[in-house]
């Protein structure tokens, strides 16, 4: 009698040093904090190669007119100049100082093993590309902390409604920060806040924009509010806060200031004794608030 035995040895039943492995090649590194804040900071490079890590922007009071008393003085301005009876109005001259104050760094190291052992991933590049994003990621939790402490005026509310931020526009009005539509200030808010607003028809959605505002969009831009550009910062959840902040390309000059001494850089050194090498990543700047009635922050106690 013969007896024959069938067995199907399946991928599943081999040892695991037996197994092998398709690396895809596309590495998965998730979402990161969007720069909603940062962008919104005038760039300046004007330190860059240069003496000193103070950026000095003058600033200068308005200058006030008067008029004659008399339809008679009116008519003899030479009197008047004569008898030097002319009231003359002093412009005051200020500064606002930005200081280079922050040295911002991301280090990571590669060992030579990895690279041998695993040669079709570019670990470097990898690594480097998230440093940067890491210092980006760093400086735009700064630029909120700045909006945050340098703002001119504070509107607390209930709930972001179009009635608060039409209050909120009036106030910056009538320091005589008016809104002009070619160039819309910005209205900060949270996601949670945003899908509160999208319920209002008044929302103008980026799929309802013109070929020209389109053209003109900026990073986390996902609409038209109230006459202002409303970008989304997932740094606002859970805070209460939202923010109107004026744009730097007005006449009103500039608002808020990121001043570079030193843009991104990149140095490597190699360790014998474990044969790594280590990338430091590197920036250095300041942040400053030249003109704090061009920001405005809403605190809101009920609504995201």
């Amino acid at each position: 009698m013969e007896i024959s035995i069938e067995e199907t040895l399946e991928y599943r039943d081999l040892p695991s040093e037996l197994k092998l492995w398709v690396i895809s090649d596309e590495i998965i590194e998730g979402a990161r904090t969007p720069i909603i804040f940062l962008q919104l900071l005038k760039e300046d490079m004007s330190l860059i190669g240069n003496i000193g890590r103070r950026l000095v922007f003058p600033t200068a009071t308005q200058l006030g007119a008067s008029s004659f008393s008399t339809l008679a003085d009116a008519e003899n301005p030479e009197k008047w100049l004569a008898n030097n009876d002319y009231t003359v109005a002093d412009k005051t001259i200020s500064r606002i100082n930005v200081d280079v104050t922050m040295l911002v760094y991301c280090a990571t190291e590669v060992s030579d093993v990895l690279l041998e052992d695993m040669p079709k991933i570019d670990w470097i590049r990898l690594n480097l590309r998230n440093a940067g994003k890491a210092i980006g990621e760093y400086m735009e939790a700064a630029a909120l902390a700045l909006f945050e402490v340098g703002r001119g005026y504070v509107h607390n509310c209930v709930n972001l409604t179009y009635g608060e931020i039409i209050d909120a526009k009036a106030t910056m009005k009538n320091a005589n920060w008016l809104f002009d539509m070619p160039q819309p200030a910005y209205l900060v808010i949270s996601p949670d806040a945003e899908a509160v607003l999208l319920k209002d028809t008044d929302y103008i959605t980026t799929e309802r924009y013109t070929a020209g505002q389109i053209a003109t969009m900026v990073q986390g831009e996902a609409g038209l509010y109230a006459g202002m550009k409303v970008l989304i910062s997932p740094l606002l959840d859970g805070t209460g806060d939202a923010f109107i902040i004026y744009p730097n390309d007005t006449k009103y000059g500039t608002v808020s200031v990121l001043v570079w001494k030193r843009t991104l850089r990149v140095k490597s050194d190699y360790e014998l004794d474990d044969e790594t090498t280590k990338y430091v990543s590197t920036v250095r700047y300041g942040m400053g608030i030249v003109q704090a009635l061009g920001v405005l922050l809403f605190q809101v106690s009920a609504s995201p």
